[in-house]
């Protein structure tokens, strides 16, 4: 039997699973909003007298820089403590995967995880799981995202698109739907038969775009 801790920091809402081939320990989750540096190592140990995993699968973005930095950094550090190895998992790709799953169309897949203002970091996959669109930022306008097949958007990143896209007869926006621990459990398992592990000395992040720090603006 193998167990994989599952670790998701992509976005403002972050959770942890414990799997054990491939069914649920355990699941803790925090919808409050960016509360990762006091939630996620607190929800580690509540869910590690379940059982000490096999190895440690992290989403690893692109996302939140804040939030992939903590997730990752806590990722390695059990990785360091247990002697076990790190499974990274592409945001989209889980996200994509997690819908795909219950709603297996003729349509391109579109999961978007939210960046800022109207830019969100999506990609294109078809009907089998193929990423037949690279990920990329998008800054998402009226006439975004072409092409005759119908698509669908869903992610935190697609929420906010609604007033934009919804009245397009091509597009269907799937609300609700964000990334969470859950949605990695497979591929991790998928990748831990297959040995595809990171490493530990230089695995970072899927950044996308480098962090910008803003100064405050300056009262008049």
């Amino acid at each position: 039997m193998s167990r994989i801790l599952c670790i998701e920091s992509s976005a403002a809402i972050c959770s942890v699973g414990l799997y054990e081939d491939g069914n649920e320990l355990g699941y803790r989750e925090d919808r409050n909003g960016f509360k990762h540096s006091e939630m996620l190592a607190a929800f580690v140990d509540e869910l590690l007298p379940l059982g000490k995993p096999d190895a440690i699968a992290i989403s690893k973005g692109p996302g939140s820089y804040t939030g992939l930095r903590i997730g990752v950094s806590l990722a390695k550090g059990l990785a360091y403590g247990f002697g076990i190895p790190v499974i990274a998992i592409p945001t989209l790709e889980a996200l994509a995967e997690s819908v795909r799953e219950t709603r297996k169309e003729e349509v391109v897949y579109y999961p978007m995880v939210d960046a800022r203002r109207m830019e969100v970091y999506t990609a294109g996959y078809d009907s089998e799981g193929k990423e037949i669109e690279a990920t990329h930022a998008l800054v998402v306008e009226a006439n975004s995202l072409t092409g005759d097949k119908k698509k669908l958007l869903f992610g935190d990143g697609a929420d906010k698109l609604q007033g934009l896209l919804g009245d397009r007869q091509d597009i269907e926006i799937i609300s609700g739907i964000f990334p969470e621990a859950k949605q990695l459990a497979k591929p991790a398992f998928r990748k831990f038969e297959k040995q595809e592990f990171e490493d530990l000395a230089y695995f970072e992040p899927f950044y996308l775009k480098e962090f910008v720090a803003q100064l405050p603006k300056k009262k008049l």
